[in-house]
């Protein structure tokens, strides 16, 4: 039986939470940044598989292809469940229930099924910590977005028509072609040759920050809020602020220490 109150519970976990993880990441990224200094910085993008050059302990790893496609599956296969049980008197009373959990499929049919087919080859491995909470995140969140719309969140019948869905949904749809033209741009530069070598990425918004990529991402997931106006959805974009924001910076560092050629007048991740 669904249960309201821990559905509530839960997305208050997660929206206080999301603070405490951009304490870590900026603390993590301000510790990388010191122990790099003087030249001996990591030979790789920062990413969330990437490892300090001060330590020579190698963690297990996980396939990137495997990894992207098992620890984001959670969040097709609570969609999914929650539909197939979903209380038909929540999930009937607007369009917009359905308009809603469409938009989360969308995004994790892209990010599970999509992108991890079109991955190089070569991709780095994922730490197997990395991949963990990353599983354990999309567990939860998986839970929290589904059953929002198809037990919890009752929405006017004419909700489809109100300027704040509508305004979510332009935004979302913004964010989510911002998403798909950076890796469209960043997938092209690592197949180009000579591969297995660095190069800036150039075109999109790579003409104004580092990682448009990531600023597609929040962007999708901030109009996503404002069209669902529930805690959870909040919750989940505070999360994904406090996940990309340090990502960013510590991407943008690496970028300009690299690359003496780098252009300076990027931003690291919002373009002004």
């Amino acid at each position: 039986m669904p249960n309201k109150e821990f559905h509530h519970r839960l997305s208050e976990y997660l929206l206080t939470s999301s603070f405490l993880l951009y304490g870590v990441l900026q603390s993590k990224t301000i510790y990388n940044s010191v122990a790099n200094y003087g030249g001996k910085g990591t030979s790789s993008p920062p990413t969330s598989t990437s490892t300090s050059a001060s330590t020579s302990w190698n963690p297990p790893a996980v396939s990137a292809k495997i990894a992207w496609f098992v620890f984001e599956s959670p969040n097709l296969a609570w969609s999914l469940y929650s539909y197939l049980n979903r209380n038909k008197s929540v999930f009937n009373a607007s369009p917009a229930n359905a308009a809603l959990l469409s938009l989360f499929v969308l995004h994790y049919f892209n990010r599970c099924i999509i992108y991890p087919i079109r991955m190089s080859e070569g991709s780095k491995p994922m730490k197997a910590v990395t991949f963990l909470a990353a599983f354990s995140f999309c567990v939860f969140n998986g839970y929290l977005q589904s059953e929002s719309f198809t037990q919890f969140r009752v929405y006017p019948p004419s909700y489809c028509r109100d300027p704040k869905f509508l305004a979510g949904v332009a935004i979302f749809f913004c964010g989510f072609c911002i998403n798909i033209q950076s890796d469209n741009i960043l997938q092209r530069l690592r197949d180009a040759e000579p591969r297995g070598t660095y190069k800036i990425p150039k075109g999109g918004l790579f003409l104004y920050i580092s990682c448009p990529n990531f600023f597609g991402e929040m962007v999708e997931w901030l109009g996503f809020a404002i069209a669902c106006d529930s805690l959870s959805a909040w919750a989940f974009w505070a999360w994904v602020v406090a996940n990309l924001t340090p990502r960013a910076l510590s991407h943008h560092k690496w970028y300009l220490d690299r690359f003496p050629d780098y252009p300076t007048d990027r931003c690291a991740l919002v373009p002004f």
